[in-house]
């Protein structure tokens, strides 16, 4: 689908575009208007919302995965482009605080101060490639904030006495997470340790999914 494009701060009905000093094409600003998307297209165009999950369709993520690596993903599929924008990490249980000493355990998985044995991994498969979101395993909770694209929601108590919900919001609009139809490509977090005294563990993605025509 080609874009109209005007060059270094042209000013018009199409997409703003400028030169770098290697003489390739930056777009810098895209009007929705421009993509001159048919009814149709729109048509095929669908929000995405969905939990990562194991091969059994369990979305909980509070599993002893101590033993055995217990692997929650979304997957490419058959005639539907996936492109993902957001990430949420969603967790319930106590010992969720972020702050003092909950900040360096993983909830009641972990003991005071304690961090996880082996941690968190979360990474993307496209092709052969797999690309790390963490640059280490997540251990604790603080660690989120490593990566987190704005401050965490933690509400305390919110459930009931000592029962905390906390969640963590990852953005990636300037580069989507995309997985092409009929592919293997998918977004995997894997569990490597024992997370079953977390009452609820949940990761979420959203983003637009587009329905190919047979």
């Amino acid at each position: 689908m080609p874009l109209k494009v005007l060059i270094a701060n042209g000013e018009g009905d199409g997409t703003k575009a400028g030169v770098t000093s290697k003489n390739s094409l930056k777009v810098t600003n895209v009007d929705p208007i421009s993509l001159e998307l048919t009814p149709e297209e729109l048509t095929r165009r669908k929000r995405l919302t969905e939990f990562l999950a194991d091969s059994g369709g369990n979305d909980d993520l509070n599993v002893d995965g101590s033993t055995v690596t217990k692997i929650f993903s979304v997957e490419g599929e058959a005639n539907k482009v996936k492109w993902i924008t957001e990430v949420r990490i969603i967790l319930q249980g106590s010992n969720l605080e972020v702050k003092g000493q909950d900040f360096k355990r993983f909830g009641l998985a972990t003991a005071a101060n304690t961090p996880l044995t082996n941690g968190l991994k979360f990474y993307v498969v496209q092709g052969n490639v797999t690309t790390n979101f963490f640059i280490s395993p997540i251990k604790t909770i603080g660690e989120f904030m490593n990566y987190a694209d704005e401050e965490p929601s933690n509400f305390v108590n919110a459930v009931g006495s000592q029962e905390d919900a906390l969640y963590f919001k990852f953005k990636y609009d300037d580069v989507p997470i995309v997985l092409p139809q009929g592919t293997t490509d998918k977004i995997v977090v894997e569990v490597r340790d024992d997370l079953t005294n977390i009452d609820l563990f949940k990761v979420l993605v959203k983003g637009t999914q587009e329905v190919s025509e047979e």
